[in-house]
């Protein structure tokens, strides 16, 4: 029976797409065709950075601020919207945060802390409630950026302007993106801030938060036109031990166009980080993941949460076209929150891994499919009915796959996994192997809901095959795909928009090498109240 009404939804949209709808009605469509069930989106209207990721220890919240433009589906207009959760899913929407105020200064972006113990001097006492918001005054007239303060005392609800603004300036046009942090260690306020069109991270200290001196100067990895966003955090290994991670965001100028975020893994003193090498690291292989931040655990006296010492979440975004995407009354989203671990491999190299957070706890497992299936050159392709109960689903795959003779070419063994409709659209993931290495691939090539000269289409990252097997985690949700594989080392974020929802998942392999697989497919269950195709 849900299959049936789910397939009288799809073929309601077709007839709607292919039907001579005015724009206003295209757009109603779409905000529902598009919207994800469980990553954060706006209810209207235009959101980008994520800013100001705090965790309330003293109330066992999540706050969740980001740039958003409440007078339109398009940047320009910037303050800092606001929402909180219990569990990183279950978001409620709050009044708007921070406002553009009478000196029409924009709110770009920043972070926010908790001054518990009132270093400040900005609240009559200590407290956990006591809220401080550190971001970039922009003003659109004279192009300069500097930095404000914004203070709340009833837990991150309301603001007030800091009256001696600001509290850091260098009279510069590309200066932005401030992420504080307290270190217990140094007992100090520590500020990471980018220099832009320098292409440097400064490091400051406060003992105040009004009042910053500068310690050291970062710079390297890819320059691109921008540095922006730097987020500077300790991140654990499997045994418990620390590195700290310069994560940087750079617009325009990333390889594959537009923008994106590298990462440095090295040593930070108190004063100055310093990279293990000179090389960087990009944090995906796709091209919609931009401007993460981390949750921060509180300030002095407050202890970590539940959900570990870390926690990533990033804007589903690309500057080259976020303004332009076809979700209608709403653009863009935020990632899932990640878990990051390092790990070093067999040539002492430090790994950056990712993995969702918590995804256990939205399964509908009584809705779930579990098969194991075996493709070769007499099967070299089979269907498999996808649970049709939400616009969310958690595809796992465990894989084995024959080992390629030894004059095989590179790329003769090929795996994949098609999501499709009725309307001959398709999004892929899919592994390439040979003797010369494997490839893992991503296409939204043939999908006809948006087109965009710079939205690529395909995307591929080299992976190790010699185990002659592989894991990939796959979370499909309306319009964002979010990859991981090789244990989340190789992740990779996407948007799509197919004209139609992608309800038929095809396996194959092509060239008929032998693959067998373990496929579970689990759908999650909504956690935003805003309507999806399924309500």
């Amino acid at each position: 029976m849900t299959f049936r009404i789910f397939s009288l939804l799809t073929m309601t949209l077709a007839s709607v797409v292919f039907a001579n709808q005015t724009s206003s009605e295209e757009s109603i469509l779409n905000s529902v065709l598009y919207r994800p069930a469980i990553h954060y989106t706006p209810k209207i209207n235009f959101m980008n950075d994520p800013n100001g990721l705090i965790w309330d220890q003293s109330t066992k919240t999540f706050h969740i601020y980001f740039q958003y433009d409440p007078t339109a589906p398009v940047a320009g207009n910037q303050h800092w919207g606001h929402a909180t959760s219990k569990d990183l899913f279950h978001w409620v929407d709050q009044p708007v945060a921070l406002n553009i105020g009478s000196d029409g200064l924009h709110i770009f972006t920043g972070s926010m802390v908790i001054d518990t113990e009132n270093t400040s001097g900005l609240f009559g006492n200590k407290s956990n409630s006591n809220f401080v918001a550190l971001y970039t005054r922009g003003n659109l007239e004279t192009g300069i950026q500097d930095q404000g303060l914004m203070y709340s005392s009833d837990g991150g609800y309301h603001f007030t302007p800091y009256e001696h603004d600001p509290i850091l300036t260098l009279n510069s046009t590309q200066f932005r993106d401030p992420q504080v942090q307290w270190f217990p260690q140094y007992n100090k306020w520590v500020m990471a801030i980018a220099l832009s069109r320098e292409h440097k991270v400064q490091f400051y200290e406060s003992q105040n938060l009004t009042q910053w001196s500068l310690m050291s100067e970062f710079s390297g990895g890819i320059f691109g036109v921008d540095y922006e966003c730097p987020n500077l955090t300790p991140v654990k290994d499997q045994d418990g031990n620390s590195k700290w991670i310069l994560f940087l965001s750079i617009n325009p100028g990333m390889p594959l166009g537009g923008s994106g975020t590298q990462y440095f893994i090295g040593d930070f003193d108190g004063k100055e980080f310093v990279a293990e090498t000179n090389s960087t690291q990009l944090l995906e292989f796709t091209k919609d993941n931009y401007a993460l931040q981390y949750i921060s655990q509180g300030s002095i006296l407050n202890g970590n949460s539940s959900y570990g010492e870390n926690a990533f979440i990033g804007w589903v975004g690309n500057w080259q076209y976020a303004q332009t995407t076809p979700t209608g009354l709403w653009r863009s989203a935020l990632t899932l929150a990640r878990n990051y671990t390092l790990k070093d491999n067999e040539y002492n190299q430090t790994l950056l891994l990712q993995s969702p957070l918590n995804l256990e706890s939205l399964r509908i497992n009584s809705e779930a499919v579990n098969t194991s299936v075996s493709l070769n050159s007499t099967n070299k392709n089979i269907s498999m009915e996808m649970p049709i109960v939400s616009t969310a689903l958690e595809i796992n795959i465990k894989g084995n796959f024959s080992k390629l003779p030894t004059n095989a070419t590179a790329a003769q063994g090929r795996v994949f996994l098609r999501f499709a409709n009725s309307f001959d659209e398709y999004l892929e993931a899919g592994l390439d192997w040979g003797n010369g290495g494997g490839q893992l691939w991503l296409n939204r090539d043939q999908l006809k809901g948006f087109n965009d000269p710079f939205y690529t289409g395909k995307f591929s990252a080299a992976t190790d095959v010699s185990k002659d097997n592989f894991e990939w985690r796959i979370i499909l949700d309306a319009s964002v795909i979010e990859f991981f594989a090789d244990e989340g080392l190789t992740v990779g974020t996407m948007t799509y928009f197919p004209k139609i929802p992608l309800t038929e998942l095809y396996l194959e392999s092509p060239s008929g090498e032998s693959v067998d697989l373990d496929v579970e497919i689990i759908p999650l269950a909504k956690t935003m109240n805003r309507t999806t195709i399924f309500g």
